[in-house]
């Protein structure tokens, strides 16, 4: 056998090294000029990509750079040791262009973020103690051109993104703080792309907007809610029906999700019959918008207004709680479903079952 060009070391909890054939660890001793040994973990090989670590993992890309892989610290009753771990295989469609760039949020969620060879960012929530591995596409106008985390003592850590943006190729640095997002204050809820923060005292009804907001399209969460907006001829101010205190400003961005078709023990099996899901029962967090339906332009608006709970002129409060909807839509092999969010509010989907009808005929 030949050599393998040695294409990256790191230091975890034992010095892990990759090459283009495999990926390695040393034994565990100290290692000195006279003894140093080092055994394969897996024969999976790597790209010349830097690695990235936590405690607990040192996520790499793939030989043909378009895999995500990671080396897992692992303690049994047999011992302790690393094992590899192809953390992209149910997500490969993902990645068809490549990895660009990545790097690990570790604290408060522990968060891959990964750019792409096309310019999209996406996100993978992991934690492999809890059997947790959830990847998600985060579209934006333009394209994502790098990333980096930047961690510090006692705080939570700030992920920096590059993104161009297709008006004159301009790139904005966008900063991420999940707990900052995820914030037990609803009034701080951003939900917006290449989002602004703005605080008025006294409140204002006019608030100037920066070049990449002067869009159609421009949302605003102020005060606890969604408002409808109008922008000046010049799109360069945003006008509010009512004075507005503290908004959050930004271009909108859509979630979707196509749950896979279910496999219903229908006299045998439910695959290629014909069916249609007739009603579908959400369980929510602190959610707010959204819509369901058999397709994205057949959806209806998720319901949360209950009676007796809102008073007029202030804002509704999010909901928690199970919401049941009649899905309407033809019969088809499929049973598709869609929920599809929209708006800059928050929504957490915790638990989902559908109502399917089986035609036997």
């Amino acid at each position: 056998m030949g050599g393998s060009r040695l294409l990256w070391l790191a230091s975890g909890r034992r010095l892990i090294a990759g090459t283009a054939r495999a990926t390695w660890s040393d034994n565990g001793s100290v290692p000195t000029p006279s003894s140093f040994d080092m055994g394969i973990v897996e024969y999976a090989g790597s790209a010349a990509l830097r690695p990235k670590g936590t405690k607990e993992i040192m996520a790499y890309a793939g030989r043909n750079n378009r895999t995500l892989r990671a080396v897992v610290w692992q303690e049994t009753s047999e011992g302790a040791g690393f094992v590899d771990v192809d953390i992209s295989r149910n997500a490969a469609h993902l990645f068809t262009s490549g990895i660009r760039d990545f790097d690990i949020m570790d604290y408060p969620y522990p968060v891959i973020w990964i750019v792409t060879g096309d310019g999209a960012l996406v996100s993978c929530t992991i934690d492999l103690r809890a059997g947790v591995l959830a990847m998600a596409r985060h579209d934006t106008e333009g394209k994502f051109r790098a990333c980096t985390v930047r961690r510090k003592d006692g705080q939570d850590d700030i992920l920096f993104l590059a993104a161009e943006r297709p008006e004159g190729g301009a790139t904005d640095i966008v900063t991420l703080v999940l707990s900052e997002i995820v914030d037990a204050n609803y009034e701080e809820s951003h939900y917006v792309d290449c989002g602004i923060r703005a605080v008025f005292d006294p409140p204002v009804t006019e608030i100037p907007l920066p070049e990449p907001l002067r869009r159609d399209g421009v949302q605003a969460f102020a005060d606890g809610a969604r408002e409808d907006i109008t922008l000046s001829e010049d799109k360069g101010t945003m006008l509010f029906r009512d004075p507005v205190r503290l908004a959050h400003i930004g271009l909108p961005y859509k979630s979707e999700l196509s749950p896979n078709t279910p496999e219903i023990p229908a006299n045998g099996t439910s695959i290629g019959k014909k069916q249609r899901v007739e009603k579908a029962a959400f369980k929510v967090y602190a959610s707010m918008g959204g819509e369901c339906g058999i397709t994205e332009e057949k959806a209806s608006p998720i319901p949360y207004m209950r009676y007796g709970q809102y008073k007029l002129g202030e804002a509704p409060q999010p909901f928690t709680g199970d919401i049941n909807i009649t899905v309407g839509g033809t019969i088809s092999t499929e049973g598709n479903l869609v929920i599809t969010h929209g708006e800059p509010a928050p929504f957490t989907l915790l638990a989902l079952v559908e109502r399917v009808a089986i035609l036997e005929a």
